[in-house]
């Protein structure tokens, strides 16, 4: 069974309590979206079931209630807004911090394994090809993970991606689904 760094068990745990949290409780505003509420019919009693609302349905009409909260993703998979470092998780940090002091090394096509501690390494240093689009148009992306492992080890989902010309940084939990410009912190 492979080692699994602290950083790593605190990442799942994390995770799974999101999720957990996520499946069963219902968002403060759902009471105030059509069909979205613990109390909406599953179908109801006059007749099929009404279209999805449209989008903008839910914002703030004065008078009308509480409003639905705005999306946390737009389109294309990156998260709105951008978040400084210290609001991200910790080992986010602690990576811009080892990225940082190795002045963003790049390694050509796929990167390769830097030394830290303990005998641990990370890898960093390859070409991020933004394929989907996701990321801006014309960077030049290269990719460094967050968490440090034993060599042998499987690498986590966890990765920094930065513009090597314009040293913005972007973080994402999920291996490239979505993405979180980081503001500040992590040049």
């Amino acid at each position: 069974m492979p080692h699994v760094t602290p950083a790593r068990r605190r990442t799942l745990a994390a995770l799974a309590a999101t999720a957990t949290i996520a499946l069963s409780t219902p968002p403060a505003w759902a009471d105030a979206v059509p069909g979205a509420g613990p109390s909406a019919p599953a179908t109801p009693a006059d007749g099929p079931a009404a279209p999805p609302a449209p989008p903008g349905a839910g914002l703030a009409v004065p008078g009308a209630g509480p409003a639905a909260p705005p999306p946390l993703a737009r389109e294309g998979g990156v998260i709105t807004p951008p978040l400084p470092v210290h609001k991200l998780p910790r080992q986010v940090g602690e990576a811009c911090e080892i990225w940082r002091s190795m002045r963003w090394p790049e390694a050509g096509r796929r990167g390769k394994d830097h030394r830290v501690r303990d005998g641990e390494v990370i890898r960093g240093g390859g070409r991020y090809r933004n394929i989907g689009g996701v990321l801006p148009r014309g960077g030049r992306y290269v990719e460094y993970d967050v968490n440090p492992r034993h060599p042998g080890d499987r690498r986590d989902a966890e990765r920094l991606v930065r513009d090597a010309v314009k040293k913005h940084v972007w973080y994402t939990s999920d291996h490239y689904r979505n993405f979180r410009q980081i503001s500040s912190g992590c040049p």
